[in-house]
């Protein structure tokens, strides 16, 4: 298992918008997860319900996920790739910060669930793997997140016609 809390200086709805625009991943993020799509393409993935279906790409493998919980406060999905070698609920939480103002406390996590499941393990190869790429990917996120939100209130000059 994995778990990796990041404070982002902005508020849960904002980090959760941010998620969920799959589409500009590849503007702030590049190496864990290379995309995220909804199967069949076409649905808003913040109200993906239960059961829908997802195609993500990681380094080296595409898994097929099925959504198993969406709320303004998380959002689940239990992946599979090689056969259930590597399975495992991905997670990502959007609370309210205790420690940042008005920001929110980003959760991302998965427990591993295949048939490999150890290697995962603390103290064996792919935890530490793991846990990077999950620790890369939430680092890029705030940074896109309070970059958004510097840029939105820089922009916010009184007097200044949009």
């Amino acid at each position: 298992m994995v778990r990796i809390e990041t404070e982002i200086d902005a508020s849960p709805e904002d980090v959760r918008t941010v998620f969920f625009d799959w589409e500009s991943l590849p503007e702030y993020h590049t190496k864990a997860i290379k995309y995220i799509e909804t199967v069949p393409s076409g649905s808003p993935p913040s109200s993906l319900q239960k059961g829908a279906m997802l195609r993500a790409g990681f380094p080296g493998t595409t898994l097929a996920a099925t959504v198993v919980h969406n709320t303004p406060t998380e959002f689940r999905w239990i992946g599979s790739s090689f056969f259930g070698a590597f399975k495992g609920e991905h997670y990502f939480g959007f609370k309210e910060s205790m420690r940042t103002p008005g920001g929110t406390t980003f959760v991302h996590g998965e427990v591993n669930m295949g048939w490999l499941r150890f290697l995962f393990k603390p103290g064996w190869p792919l935890h530490k793997t793991q846990k990077g790429m999950f620790a890369q990917y939430s680092e890029d996120l705030k940074r896109r997140v309070e970059s958004l939100k510097k840029h939105r209130k820089d922009s916010e000059v009184p007097g200044l016609v949009h």
